[in-house]
């Protein structure tokens, strides 16, 4: 078990590759460059629609600190309304959860090894998780009031957090 600030004082290399979920320490591989650039095309598909609607804004790779014990970072988080509006995007680890958590999965991880961070995410606040699969072209949303839907490749990613945004699924695929 780790507490939050201990993992807070982890040099930097070592924290970058490790997330800490409830006082357990996770460790995930390093990106590779597919996961990068799926990463960077859902970061820019959102930062289009926050320009058009200033209501929220996506950030890739940033830290929270959803409670003492757990510090995670999204591949892609996205901060909406009040939460984004006292948002001091100064600090970090950002206190408190994103309303959107994007997490790609890359071919050396394993989904079991995410659960924990999803339940983790469902428990402290976040209204929508996306696990992104580019390998099998799926994402699955988990919420934690509906059940869970699965988006496959030739569908649009939709959410009602964000009216009038879609994003062909086959599109934010193709690094």
């Amino acid at each position: 078990m780790m507490t939050g600030a201990a993992f807070d004082a982890l040099p930097y290399e070592e924290g970058r590759l490790s997330q800490l979920v409830n006082g357990r320490l996770l460790r995930f591989p390093d990106f590779t460059p597919e996961h990068q650039g799926v990463r960077m095309n859902f970061a820019l598909s959102l930062a289009g629609y926050f320009r058009e609607h200033s209501f929220g804004r996506a950030y890739p790779d940033v830290e929270f600190a959803l409670n003492e014990n757990s510090r995670v970072r999204p591949d892609v988080a996205v901060i909406l309304h009040d939460n984004w509006r006292n948002l001091d995007e100064a600090k970090s680890p950002i206190p408190g959860a994103p309303d959107i958590a994007i997490e790609i999965i890359s071919p050396l991880e394993h989904t079991a090894e995410s659960l924990p961070k999803i339940l983790a995410y469902l428990q402290h606040g976040v209204q929508e998780v996306w696990q992104v699969f580019p390998i099998d072209r799926t994402v699955l949303i988990y919420t934690s009031t509906s059940p869970l839907i699965i988006v496959s490749d030739e569908e649009y990613l939709k959410t009602p957090h964000l009216p009038g945004w879609q994003l062909l699924l086959s599109e934010a695929l193709d690094s």
